[in-house]
């Protein structure tokens, strides 16, 4: 059984964002079915409205945030799980003056979509 120790987990900047994600599982840390990542958002801070091909499980570990599913926007906290379903365009913000953070989960081979651009793997996801 792999372990990724927190001091090994990457760190990756969200080009579009003021956000960062902490990779802790992928294939290239031992994973061969999961994806999870750590997102943290500092105050003020949104990652970029975004699709995936696979649904996408967070839960939120500290702070507030506001998800926005389509239309309809979610306002979460600590303990709460959102679930992001495949092909929805979503975003996550924190508007809030406290950071905030969440734990990220997927299969591995995802892809994501920002816009028109052409499907893609996030680094942390590989």
């Amino acid at each position: 059984m792999p372990v990724v120790p927190r001091s090994a987990a990457p760190e990756f900047a969200v080009p579009q964002a003021g956000v960062t994600v902490v990779g802790l599982a992928a294939p290239s840390r031992g994973s061969s079915e999961n994806c999870a990542w750590e997102v943290r958002f500092p105050p003020g801070e949104a990652g970029p409205a975004h699709s995936l091909d696979h649904e996408e499980l967070f839960v939120v570990l500290t702070g507030h945030l506001t998800v926005t599913l389509g239309t309809v926007v979610h306002q979460v906290g600590p303990g709460d799980a959102v679930i992001a379903p495949a092909h929805q365009v979503f975003s996550i913000a924190n508007p809030h003056d406290e950071p905030a953070s969440a734990i990220g989960i997927m299969p591995i081979g995802f892809q994501a979509r920002i816009g028109d651009s052409e499907p893609f793997t996030p680094p942390w996801g590989v």
